[in-house]
């Protein structure tokens, strides 16, 4: 058996006249470059809060599948200040339902929710809280004492 070796553009070797052909090692600039790329995460769509004064067109922006007017409708026994459900309004992919609407002087908030948002009880709620507590122009419309505000679930 004659042992050769072949030089070419990939890195050959011959073991006893069987030819093992090696693919030339990739540089790591380009495996951590996918490494990073795969590791990327998307952010996290939220709950989009803002107050409504006036008149409003309401509609889903896209991305977005629901959009909801929720309205003050009182406080309960320890001040907390109570939400309902006031008008709803849906998306689906591309078509979008939009509903004008005069907010009557009521305290009136919009709350928009992404595309594939699990809304389960109390999310709402708890969106409502954070966005409260950061928004320093709601800070100064605060409505009674009792924090948290409560929306009511929907029957």
């Amino acid at each position: 058996m004659a042992k050769r070796t072949i030089k070419s553009a990939r890195r050959t070797r011959t073991i006893a006249d069987r030819r093992v052909t090696r693919k030339p090692a990739k540089s790591s600039a380009s495996a951590s470059s996918k490494r990073a790329a795969t590791t990327r995460r998307e952010p996290k769509p939220e709950l989009r809060f803002e107050r409504v004064l006036g008149k409003v067109k309401l509609s889903p922006p896209p991305g977005y599948m629901l959009s909801v007017l929720l309205k003050l409708i009182g406080r309960d026994a320890e001040g907390h200040n109570i939400y309902t459900w006031w008008l709803a309004v849906g998306r689906n992919e591309l078509e979008a339902c939009t509903m004008a609407f005069d907010v009557d002087g009521a305290d009136m908030i919009r709350c928009d929710v992404p595309d594939g948002f699990d809304l389960a009880p109390g999310v709402i709620t708890q969106g409502l809280v954070s966005f409260r507590k950061t928004n320093k122009e709601e800070q100064t419309k605060l409505i009674g004492t009792g924090d948290p505000p409560v929306v009511k679930p929907l029957s």
